[in-house]
């Protein structure tokens, strides 16, 4: 018996009106449970404290060893200290920031955050894989064999009044000043926040502005202690808003000053610095989460309220400073920079919901630095440092310093093997990121500006007062190093308008200077006496430093990573 035609179409019809449906609900299911393959840029972020709980603001909070100072024990709060969360999401990207309010963290205590982060929030955090695109992706490692997370950002904003974290501001000088229990609640406050931040995603549009900082009292806000004197003036400005309702979600401030305004002897209350002063005030102005950055801040890059001297050792170029080292200048301070970024955001128009995009990558960095492998585990390094500080004693003796000076690439070659040491590099990743009209890079110490916006900055060859020989000051101390023309920076090959740099990113190991700067000698006798003693540390920043290649190294595959995004490589 056949088949009735019209029945058999009316079954087909409503056969395909069903697979149509299925499919529909199919694709809706797949779209909201990938947002990020597809939505527009999602931003959320959120603070919470990480004051000791057992602490307030106004009360007692007696034994922490505060930071960047041996024997300087907490006796109060002044004002809170926070981790701050941005987490943004567009495209295929995600980006997690956390800012935290201390001096700094070593690579083992982030990483550790990371994972926890990771297990936490899967679906916001990646790791990093190699893709050669014709074997399976493998996930990348450290040497201890731990993943790699490629997109969780952890700074600090190297505030000088809390608790010490990396563990050489204790008591003396062989003494930790870590305490591990608020350090396990800071852990878990990271934790926490990122979890609020992601909570409060919501769609977003963006706005920026590389704004040059004017003169103040007619002169910078900031200035570089260490010749040659290469200061980058620009202040980095990013505002999140609702896309829908124009309500800020945060405002991130990308700037040099330095967050030591209350000084590292005389203050014991805790607190955020001026940077604090800064979020409160952009806060209350546009409401939301504001997020202060660090950008280049070695070299020594130092704030008009700090320090009163633009390199040289003549007070008197700038005016009386009668706000040093004291709440009211913290305060001033904040406020100033607060209302520069401000100005920076008058009239910027938003960019509506642009892709992110980001790129990852490892740097193994030569560990010379002997201090650095006594807190990584290699005590050892102190014998094979002892050899090299003998040598150029003995160079110095014997005349031969006059032909050339004694180093570190002296006692350990360029692969970290030191000559009695165990051999040692620290992986560090940088990452660079693009969100419409800007670029930010990530560096894992404090970056002389060098380094950022290269040696010759035209806004400063222009300036004849900005170069001078230290050595004419009379001050013994300073060593003349001549401006060395024609070399570029990173933010030299940043070819869209804005151009941020997250410094402090990943770790706190220093400073990061040009090898071309680096000066570890001794000069005379009584410096060796002195450093046997440990009361000569050698020149400042090269004793807080990595080592002499670091900072070209990161330089070098910074601009790698920069470059593959202009030639469109990345996507």
């Amino acid at each position: 018996m056949r088949a009735d035609p019209g029945r058999v179409n009316k079954r087909v019809w409503l056969l395909t009106r069903a697979c149509v449906l299925v499919t529909g609900i199919a694709m809706m299911a797949f779209f909201s449970w990938a947002p990020s393959a597809q939505a527009a840029l999602q931003a959320g972020a959120a603070k919470l404290t990480i004051t000791p709980p057992e602490c307030s603001v106004g009360g007692p909070c007696p034994g922490y060893s505060l930071a960047a100072g041996n024997g300087r024990n907490s006796t109060g709060v002044h004002d809170d200290i926070y981790a701050r969360a941005l987490v943004m999401t567009s495209g295929n990207d995600s980006v997690v920031l956390v800012v935290i309010d201390v001096l700094g963290h070593l690579p083992d205590r982030i990483r550790g955050m990371q994972a926890a982060l990771r297990a936490a929030y899967p679906g916001y955090v990646s790791v990093l894989v190699h893709d050669d695109g014709v074997t399976d992706p493998v996930t990348r490692r450290y040497v201890d064999g731990t993943e790699i997370i490629e997109n969780v950002l952890i700074a600090n904003a190297h505030t000088h009044a809390s608790p010490d974290c990396i563990g050489v501001y204790g008591p003396d000088s062989y003494t930790t000043g870590r305490d591990p229990a608020w350090m396990d609640y800071v852990d878990s406050r990271v934790v926490e926040v990122v979890g609020l931040a992601i909570a409060n995603l919501q769609p977003a549009k963006v706005r920026f502005n590389n704004y040059y900082v004017p003169n103040y009292l007619g002169f910078p806000l900031i200035t570089d202690r260490r010749e040659p004197i290469v200061v980058d003036h620009t202040m980095g400005v990013m505002q999140l808003a609702n896309s829908g309702t124009d309500d800020v979600i945060c405002t991130l401030v990308n700037y040099s000053g330095y967050p030591e305004m209350m000084g590292i002897l005389e203050n014991t209350l805790m607190t955020a610095d001026f940077p604090g002063v800064m979020d409160a005030s952009l806060e209350a102005y546009y409401g939301g989460v504001s997020i202060w950055v660090t950008r280049v801040i070695g070299g020594f890059t130092m704030s008009y309220y700090d320090v009163n001297f633009n390199g040289r050792r003549d007070d008197d170029s700038y005016p009386p400073n009668n706000h040093l080292n004291t709440f009211a200048g913290m305060t001033a301070y904040g406020e100033l920079i607060a209302d520069v970024a401000k100005e920076a955001l008058v009239g910027v128009p938003y960019e509506g919901s642009p892709d992110l995009t980001l790129s990852t990558s490892m740097v193994n960095l030569p560990m010379e630095n002997p201090l650095y492998r006594l807190l990584l585990g290699e005590a050892n390094y102190v014998i094979t440092g002892l050899v090299g500080d003998i040598w150029t004693f003995l160079a110095d003796l014997i005349g031969l310093s006059g032909v050339f000076e004694p180093t570190p690439s002296m006692m350990l070659d360029h692969e970290g093997q030191g000559a009695l040491g165990a051999p040692r590099k620290i992986e560090m990743p940088v990452t660079v990121f693009a969100l419409g009209s800007a670029m930010f890079t990530t560096t894992p110490s404090q970056l002389f500006a060098e380094l950022w916006v290269g040696t010759s900055p035209a806004d400063l060859l222009a300036n004849p007062a900005w170069d001078f020989n230290p050595s004419q000051s009379g001050n013994p101390d300073f060593e003349y190093h001549p401006r060395i023309p024609g070399l570029t920076g990173i933010r030299d090959f940043i070819t869209v308008d804005n151009a941020f740099n997250l410094g402090s990113t990943y770790a706190e190991m220093g400073y990061l200077l040009p090898s071309y700067e680096y000066d570890h000698s001794m000069k005379t006798y009584q410096h060796f006496v002195d450093y046997i003693a440990g009361t000569h540390n050698l020149r400042y920043e090269e004793g807080f430093s990595v080592g002499r290649d670091a900072g070209d190294i990161v330089q070098r595959e910074l601009i790698r990573l920069i470059s593959e995004f202009n030639a469109g490589l990345v996507n």
